[in-house]
């Protein structure tokens, strides 16, 4: 069910590699809308294909903000957790698909973290270039907080989500003193909400496969792990690559944040029995060690919070208010512009 006091748009954005991505605006009452765009879309048409310039430092200081929010594994932007992050804060946010998830096209892999990174960049390019939207961070829930972390390493810059920033003004911004923004040189900080994310992918969750589903990949190199989709009938079938795949999948480059320019809060319920609340460490630890930090942080830049009694998929109304609870705080210290 949709609140009344909030206003629902779907989009199809396309990506370059030919799929489509299911994309719902919520837009909240009270808050800017963006003016204008450089190519306005209308609800359910096609985008038109990415760019390869990020938004000026003037458009994006003049566009309203809005947050992403990246579904888990087999889920869909109405999750329990996006559904609630998404209605829940008092701010503009996008909720979307992944390939081969809810309403999208294409089919969804165990290991495709680099793909759905991928469609992050086109979610990112179609709010900013599109609809004329700031994107001011994102938020992940478990896969999900993995790829956001990838695409803050590998595409914020480029996508200009860190501001204009020449070489020599990174190389001694940790020496400059910080604006009201919290951020050298008064740009917005880009900020980044992992809920429940995984770090270490070298051990294949074997567990999670059957006697028989295991025979199936050391005989056949594949198995049908679940069905999944509307009418769970669409099968989800893991290969051995996949999981190969997976175990390559470094997250240790989070250490390749620019923390100068960014604010990261990772969020972890105790009762996780999906992904360990120490998974949550291992990213502050990595994060804190980085280029960028040199182990030298403030609460306001890095924070880690547990929740008590809460568990992967927060099924409880108590968990999600929690999570809304810690979260929609630490957003009040850090949004900005609105």
């Amino acid at each position: 069910m949709r609140p009344s006091q909030a206003i629902y748009t779907d989009y199809d954005i396309p990506t370059t590699d030919g799929h489509h991505l299911a994309a719902t605006v919520i837009t909240k009452a009270g808050l800017p809308l963006p003016k204008s765009a450089g190519h306005l879309a209308t609800p359910s048409t096609p985008a038109p294909a990415l760019a390869s310039t990020p938004s000026s430092a003037a458009t994006r200081a003049q566009a309203p903000p809005i947050l992403v929010i990246c579904h888990g594994l087999l889920n869909t932007r109405y999750s329990r957790v996006v559904r609630a992050l998404a209605v829940g804060l008092p701010y503009h946010a996008c909720i979307f698909d992944f390939r081969g998830n809810g309403d999208s096209s294409g089919n969804t892999r165990y290991g495709n973290y680099l793909e759905e990174a991928e469609d992050l960049r086109q979610v990112v390019h179609f709010l900013q270039h599109n609809l004329g939207y700031r994107v001011a961070g994102f938020m992940g829930h478990s896969k999900g907080a993995s790829v956001m972390f990838m695409y803050a390493v590998q595409y914020a810059a480029l996508d200009g989500l860190w501001g204009s920033q020449k070489k020599e003004e990174k190389e001694n911004i940790a020496a400059t003193p910080l604006s009201s923004t919290g951020v050298a040189g008064g740009e917005p900080p880009l900020l980044l909400v992992d809920v429940a994310g995984r770090f270490d992918m070298t051990q294949a969750p074997m567990l999670r496969f059957t006697a028989e589903q295991q025979r199936s990949l050391q005989e056949q190199g594949e198995c049908v792990w679940t069905h999944y989709g509307p009418d769970r009938d669409r099968p989800y079938i893991v290969r051995q690559r996949d999981l190969d795949e997976r175990s390559a999948t470094a997250m240790g480059a989070v250490r390749d944040l620019d923390m100068t320019r960014s604010r990261v809060l990772l969020v972890h319920g105790e009762d996780d029995d999906v992904v360990p609340v120490s998974e949550a460490q291992l990213y502050y630890d990595t994060i804190l060690n980085g280029t960028s930090l040199n182990g030298q942080v403030s609460e306001d830049r890095l924070a880690l919070r547990t929740l008590p009694r809460t568990t992967h998929v927060f099924t409880e109304a108590f968990e999600r208010d929690q999570l809304l609870q810690v979260v929609g705080d630490w957003l009040k210290e850090h949004m900005v512009a609105l």
